[in-house]
């Protein structure tokens, strides 16, 4: 997958934010969208702890201790209450040992579709590719060599973020595995059709009450209606049908599944989607 791709969807991750820590003097590596939006000061190489205001009771650092991930539920005012974080150490740049973080609030119930519209001054417009100029950054931005080798680390770091990660052209209502379960891919087997793919998948993975739910945002007609690059995503969550047949509704795990604008044609229409889903029990 391409880095750049990949850096559309850590940014549209709706309310998820995600940084990266320098493990020996504790400084910012990266960060995305969600993370700007509460810490509006935050830069690269700032000291972690200046970034939340000096605060050490929710530290990752001291929760980590020796291991190689921790999850925790954790409560933060920036992130408007509960949230779930998760830690886990990386190696940036293949040399630097360092933190990978995200944190995302909690959700008391099962929530529907997120149709959030991008802020959509031209300053803050997303990386969207069409086929005229596929390499230019919104208003003719370029994303530099270092830039595009920064990028592909996080992308090393954070692929564990996502449990399946697709391609899927619009136009043709097909799709590219990147990574995906291997019970998944039992079922859909060789198939590469879209529409019928995502139909399987609800049959055999999500939970009754929520299949139609999931179908109405997720499916090829919506996408192509309602992607643009003042929209960039649309998501949804919903429970997954579990092993034991005993086991309560509420017990179901979460998933968080996100459509993202890849790529465009020349008259702005969706060409290309990345699809990426992620546990978020």
């Amino acid at each position: 997958m391409d880095s750049r791709d990949y850096e559309k969807i850590l940014d549209s991750m709706p309310e998820t934010g995600v940084y990266v820590i320098q493990e020996e003097n504790h400084s910012i590596l990266y960060f995305n969208r969600q993370v700007r939006q509460v810490c509006p000061d935050i830069r690269e190489g700032m000291a972690f702890h200046d970034v939340w205001g000096g605060s050490c009771e929710n530290c990752p650092l001291k929760l980590m201790q020796g291991r190689q991930e921790f999850r925790s539920v954790r409560y933060s005012a920036l992130f408007g209450g509960e949230v779930d974080m998760i830690a886990a150490r990386t190696m940036w740049k293949d040399t630097i040992p360092a933190f990978v973080i995200t944190i995302t609030p909690r959700a008391s119930d099962i929530r529907g579709i997120h149709n959030i519209p991008w802020d959509i001054s031209e300053s803050s417009r997303p990386a969207t590719f069409s086929e005229k100029d596929s390499d230019t950054i919104g208003q003719g931005l370029m994303l530099s060599p270092q830039s595009m080798q920064d990028r592909t680390y996080i992308i090393a770091s954070l692929s564990s973020l996502f449990f399946s990660t697709y391609y899927v052209d619009l136009e043709q209502d097909t799709f590219r595995v990147v990574s995906q379960l291997s019970k998944v891919g039992d079922i859909l087997g060789e198939k590469v059709n879209c529409t019928a793919a995502l139909q399987i998948y609800a049959n055999n993975f999500i939970c009754a009450e929520d299949r139609d739910r999931y179908l109405n945002v997720m499916n090829i007609q919506n996408w192509s209606e309602t992607l643009r690059w003042w929209h960039p995503y649309v998501t949804i969550e919903y429970r997954t049908i579990l092993d034991n047949p005993d086991i309560s509704s509420e017990e179901y795990a979460r998933v968080r599944a996100t459509a993202v604008l890849a790529r465009t044609g020349a008259d702005d229409l969706p060409k290309t989607v990345v699809y990426v889903a992620q546990n978020v029990t």
